[in-house]
């Protein structure tokens, strides 16, 4: 009988579960966009909780009435987004819904840190900024500004972590969500009770859950789980992981001089790493003993879908129509060869290094046309990623980059980012990466954890930087990075009105 994994993976804009076979081989994916984000007021972005478990329930009943029966499925792991919060009260019930990463609530709290000088020593034990989409920035603002809220607040978790209660009771949370969260001491590789009581929210630290390591054995499909999603009740659920982390471990190549790139709606690019001392930032590996360091960006997917519904509503109309992203219809008047004279500041959703940066788009002309338009727009995000990881000391050692993520589909974006980051891009033939780390997770639990388990994926296509470009690239590319880190005068003023 042929047997899968099946991989859970809720991100900021899709929810999807993905079947693996025992080679790591991604054989079928039935997925569901994410519901409307609620925003009851500016800068906040909530989701409902109960919902992305029904959806969960009716994605899994679609593949065993569909592709296979529940006793094929022998094992279940998660991946999910990043940060955000998920709040439950002593019944393991939601404490209203739950918060985005890219929620910016908790700016101003975040701003008071660093004012205070307890941010720096907070970032020096974590090794991770703390955002003000971070769960620890979140429950800081609850206690200020909902009191009775925090005050019933048993359980804090992650979405994955909301997904694995669901199915089987287990409160539980990884290494990979935790550091990357701003919850883990790094040196101790626990929690801090001390820096959650300077930063004023010391009872956290009573809610945060165990934690376990991306591929353990935590729990089984309950009874009620099972009637509820289809899966067959004593079904195996391992821990998961957070989908940045998992990103690298499904690639399943841990050379340090490989930069895994993320584009996803948030724009994440990792590399592996075994000495920490000194880096700004890490976060766990997957994998014991390993870890990432990198940048983040919320300039990605999520900005390139904005821009798309500011400039371009007619193709988003004929998007609807024909059933095809509004993506892949501009990339057919688009070629990557294509040179103009315009430049799109990315920042549409500020940035790590630079939170008062503004977005803006220089250059147009009489002549311009709409594919200049849509260019220049995926080129200052690509050049925004480059900016960003031109600041990591082990850029200049990079030889490789594995691109996954939704942007691994476009074959635009991959030969962009071969011609501005001026090395091979290597797409990976499954599209679901961030799933096929969680899946190896189950994987290696199975095998008790031996890496000699781990298959390697396999691969689409390899992109070469063309010369030409490359030095088309160089200038547009010193602009963005002045702009970064700099700023610039004209934006600064259209900012303060």
């Amino acid at each position: 009988m042929q047997t899968y994994i099946l991989a859970i993976d809720r991100g900021s804009s899709n929810l999807k579960l993905v079947l693996f076979n025992q080679q790591g081989e991604q054989v079928h994916i039935v997925s569901a966009p994410n519901q409307e984000t609620i925003s009851k007021e500016e800068g906040w972005r909530e989701f409902d909780l109960d919902i992305v478990w029904q959806q969960v329930c009716d994605l899994t009943k679609q593949i065993i009435s569909g592709f296979c029966r529940s006793e094929q499925i022998v094992a279940v792991s998660f991946s999910g987004h990043g940060n955000g919060l998920v709040l439950l009260d002593d019944t393991q019930r939601p404490l209203g819904n739950g918060i985005y990463s890219l929620d910016s609530r908790a700016a101003s709290i975040v701003e008071r840190w660093k004012q205070d000088g307890v941010y720096s020593e907070a970032q020096d034990v974590f090794r991770c900024p703390i955002i003000a989409g971070a769960p620890i920035s979140l429950f800081a603002w609850i206690k200020e500004y909902q009191p009775d809220r925090a005050g019933k607040a048993k359980h804090c978790l992650f979405i994955k972590d909301w997904l694995r209660l669901c199915l089987g009771g287990s409160v539980a949370t990884d290494y990979t969500d935790a550091s990357s969260g701003s919850l883990l001491d790094h040196a101790g590789q626990c929690y801090s009770r001390h820096i959650y009581e300077k930063l004023g929210v010391g009872e956290l630290y009573e809610l945060l859950p165990p934690l376990h390591y991306s591929s353990e054995l935590v729990a089984k499909v309950s009874d009620g789980a099972a009637r509820d999603s289809g899966l067959k009740a004593g079904t195996p659920l391992f821990t998961g992981g957070q989908d940045l982390s998992l990103g690298p471990l499904g690639v399943s190549d841990f050379s340090e001089d490989v930069l895994i790139s993320v584009f996803g709606s948030w724009a994440i690019n990792v590399l592996n790493v075994v000495d920490t001392t000194g880096l700004p930032l890490v976060i766990n590996h997957p994998i014991e003993g390993h870890y990432l360091s990198g940048v983040a960006d919320g300039n990605a997917g999520l900005a390139l879908d904005t821009m798309i519904r500011l400039f371009f509503l007619d193709v988003m109309s004929d998007s609807q129509r024909t059933g095809k992203s509004a993506q892949s219809l501009l990339e057919k008047i688009v070629s990557a060869n294509d040179q103009n004279t315009l430049l799109f500041i990315p920042h549409l959703f500020g940035s790590m290094i630079n939170p008062g940066a503004i977005s803006g788009l220089i250059g147009i002309r009489s002549h311009t046309e709409r594919r200049d338009i849509y260019k220049a727009i995926c080129e200052g995000i690509l050049l925004g990623y480059k900016a960003n990881i031109e600041l990591l000391p082990q850029f200049k050692g990079i030889k490789t980059v594995w691109l996954i993520g939704g942007g691994a589909k476009s074959e635009l974006l991959a030969q962009m980012m071969a011609d501005i980051f001026g090395r091979e891009v290597v797409v990976p033939q499954d599209s679901e990466i961030s799933a096929r780390g969680a899946a190896v997770c189950a994987l290696l639990g199975r095998h008790n954890g031996a890496l000699s388990s781990i298959p390697s994926p396999r691969i689409r296509k390899r992109f070469v930087p063309d010369v030409a470009m490359v030095h088309y690239y160089e200038k547009k590319s010193a602009l963005i990075s002045q702009v970064l880190l700099q700023g610039d005068p004209l934006l600064e003023a259209v900012s303060s009105f």
